[in-house]
C-alpha cells in the first residue's frame, strides 16, 4: 500500500523463497497486496491530471476498500486446504522470539545490507521503467495501426450496455495497458466527474498489463502461479466500480460543495506564491532525482567491483 506496484509481489516472492509461506498462502497474498500507492493516486492522478485533490481521496478510499474485499474473497481460494493447517495460538512473546531468531540468522553487516538494498532498489526501478516504456510504445503503435480503435469499438458496446459513454472506450483500452496514460486520457474527456472516477477506479484496480508483466517477471522465480493474481484484478475492478458509485456523494460531492466557498475568500497572492514554489520545485526536482540516481549507480558499480 505504501510502496505501490510491484512491491507487494516482490515481498511475497521473497517470503515464499525463504519458506515462510506456502504456495497457496503466497498466491492469496499476492492477489491483494499489489496495490497502487497513495502518492500516485492523489498526487499524480488526482492533482496532476484532474487538478482535484478531493477526487484523490475518493479514489484512494475506493481502491483500498475494494482491495480489502478482494483479500476477503481470496480467503476462500483453495479453502479445503485449511483442514490440513493447524492455526498456532497467538503469543506476543513467541512473535518477538521468532523476530530475534531471524535477526540472529542474518550474518550480513549493516554496510552490506545497505548496499544490497540499494542494488535491489535500482534493479527494481530499471525493471519498472523498462516495462512502462515497453507498454507505452506498444500502445502508441496500436494506435497508429488502428488496432486500438478496433478493440475500443468492442469495449464501447459493453460500455453502452452499462449506460456509460462510449467515448471512454479508447482511454479504458489504453489504461488496460498502461495506467498513467489511460488515467491522463480519461481526465481529458468531457464526461462527468463520476463517470471519470468509475473508469479511473477500474484502471487502477486492473493494474494494467504493464504492472501485471512486472508481477509475472517477479513470480517467475518462484512456484507462485500468476492466474489467481490475474483473476483477482477483475474482482478488484468490479468492487471498485461499485464502491466508487456508493462513496461518490458522501466523500466527494458533499465535501466539494462545502469547501468550494472557502477557497473563494482566499487572496490571489496565496495562489501566486504556491505557483512560484511549485515552479522552483519542478526545476530542482529533476536535478535531485538525477543526482540520487547517479550516486546509486556509482555505489552499484563499486559493489560489483
Amino acid at each position: 500500500m505504501a510502496s505501490g506496484y510491484p512491491s507487494g509481489a516482490k515481498f511475497t516472492a521473497r517470503l515464499r523463497q525463504e519458506g515462510q509461506l506456502t504456495q497457496t498462502e503466497a498466491e492469496r497474498l499476492v492477489s491483494f497486496t499489489n496495490a497502487s500507492n497513495p502518492l500516485f493516486i492523489i498526487g499524480a492522478v488526482s492533482i496532476g491530471f484532474f487538478y482535484d485533490q478531493q477526487l484523490g481521496i475518493l479514489l484512494a478510499i475506493t481502491h483500498y476498500t475494494s482491495n480489502f474485499l478482494v483479500g476477503v474473497c481470496m480467503r476462500f481460494y483453495k479453502y479445503n486446504e485449511r483442514n490440513n493447517y493447524i492455526m498456532p495460538q497467538f503469543s506476543l512473546s513467541k512473535a518477538f522470539a521468532k523476530l530475534h531468531h531471524a535477526r540472529m540468522k542474518e550474518r550480513r553487516t549493516l554496510g552490506k545490507i545497505l548496499g544490497d538494498s540499494v542494488t535491489h532498489s535500482i534493479q527494481t526501478l530499471l525493471v519498472i521503467g523498462g516495462f512502462i516504456i515497453l507498454f507505452s510504445v506498444l500502445t502508441e503503435i496500436m494506435r497508429e495501426v488502428h488496432v486500438a480503435h478496433f478493440f475500443a469499438n468492442g469495449i464501447a458496446i459493453g460500455l453502452e450496455v452499462m449506460h456509460l459513454p462510449k467515448e471512454m472506450a479508447l482511454p479504458l483500452f489504453t489504461g488496460f495497458f498502461e495506467i498513467t496514460i489511460g488515467a491522463n486520457e480519461v481526465s481529458q474527456t468531457d464526461s462527468s466527474i463520476l463517470i471519470k472516477a468509475i473508469i479511473v477506479s477500474i484502471i487502477l484496480a486492473f493494474n494494467g498489463f504493464s504492472v501485471q508483466a512486472q508481477v509475472a517477471s517477479i513470480l517467475a522465480d518462484t512456484d507462485i502461479r500468476f492466474t489467481p493474481y490475474f483473476f483477482a484484478r477483475f474482482l478488484h475492478a468490479i468492487f471498485a466500480s461499485i464502491i466508487v458509485i456508493l462513496l461518490y456523494v458522501p466523500i466527494y460531492k458533499h465535501q466539494t460543495d462545502s469547501t468550494v466557498g472557502s477557497f473563494v475568500f482566499l487572496p490571489s497572492t496565496v495562489f501566486t506564491e504556491m505557483e512560484k514554489y511549485y515552479d522552483i520545485f519542478e526545476k530542482i526536482g529533476f536535478l535531485f532525482t538525477l543526482t540520487v540516481l547517479i550516486g546509486s549507480l556509482i555505489l552499484l558499480v563499486k559493489q560489483k567491483n
